[in-house]
């Protein structure tokens, strides 16, 4: 299920914090071109994010405005 993250998670996200379950153990995964992918060790859920290279490349401002790219690529865990 791949979402658009809001400007809230987005922000989260950026800050290195999971937008789903708000925990701070997000494991770096594959990266390509501007984007890297993130999945939190606490929920499962998996989110893309503009790296911090390309915002800087780029002269976006993280403490400002949020860079409009974040998307969840994967749900969090079921946990039963």
């Amino acid at each position: 299920m791949t979402r658009d993250l809001s400007e809230a998670e987005r922000a989260n996200l950026y800050a290195g914090h999971c937008p789903n379950c708000g925990g701070a153990a997000l494991i770096p995964g594959p990266r390509g071109a501007a984007s890297q992918n993130f999945e939190c060790a606490d929920c499962g859920a998996a989110f893309n994010r503009l790296s911090p290279d390309a915002v800087a490349r780029w002269g976006l401002d993280q403490g400002g405005k949020v860079p409009p790219f974040g998307e969840q690529i994967r749900p969090p865990r079921i946990v039963s």
